[in-house]
């Protein structure tokens, strides 16, 4: 909520506006790119 809102008001006049329809969805996969496991997630450790 927050970050969609400070990205509509610092990005939106560079993109045009109407970022608030799609703004979520691209901070969901970036964080997913940078965090697959989740914000919580453990390492997954395999013994050989």
């Amino acid at each position: 909520g927050v970050g969609e809102k400070l990205g509509e008001v610092y990005w939106g006049p560079l993109v045009g506006g109407a970022i608030e329809n799609w703004f979520a969805y691209v901070v969901a996969l970036v964080f997913l790119l940078f965090r697959p496991q989740g914000l919580f997630g453990e390492k997954i450790i395999e013994r050989v």
